[in-house]
């Protein structure tokens, strides 16, 4: 019995991070202008992901920042790393819900904005991202980008 316990722990394991492959490769917003956001993921060897998130105007970067999914003490966490002019700065949200599934709830309620990030899979080579206030009653306003998957 502890054979088949342990068969199914580990099944569980490799689906839930192949389930986060699904964000590997490059994403475009669809914005239709000349400002739109990329996202580009690589899935490491330990099964973590590495990402450059970047807001472009044309050819131009306007902002850039590294991102990395990984597994902290059997919790997932995605890390946002934001270079300032006094060194560099990270933000930590945690995994509010399964990876199994159509979406990815991230979630840091001490942070201004966003408080809440969200991927929705729409396909295999579409998903929407949600970037949510701690509330909604804020100034702040949800910002939602409509990716298409460009490379993989």
């Amino acid at each position: 019995m502890k054979r088949y316990l342990f068969a199914i722990l580990f099944l569980a394991a490799c689906s839930s991070e192949h389930e986060l492959g699904r964000l590997e490769g490059s994403w475009r917003e669809d914005s239709g202008t000349e400002t739109f956001f990329l996202e580009d993921w690589t899935m490491n060897a330990d099964n973590s992901l590495s990402g450059l998130g970047r807001m472009c105007s044309g050819k131009d970067t306007l902002s850039m920042e590294r991102l990395r999914i990984e597994k902290k003490n059997d919790t997932w966490h995605y890390r946002v790393f934001l270079q300032t002019e006094s060194g560099e700065v990270n933000t930590d949200f945690k995994l509010m819900n399964s990876i199994q599934g159509d979406s990815l709830v991230f979630e840091n309620k001490e942070n201004d904005f966003p408080a809440q990030i969200i991927y929705v899979f729409l396909g295999k080579d579409e998903l929407t991202i949600y970037l949510n206030p701690a509330s909604f009653n804020s100034t702040d306003k949800p910002i939602v980008l409509h990716m298409l998957r460009i490379g993989k």
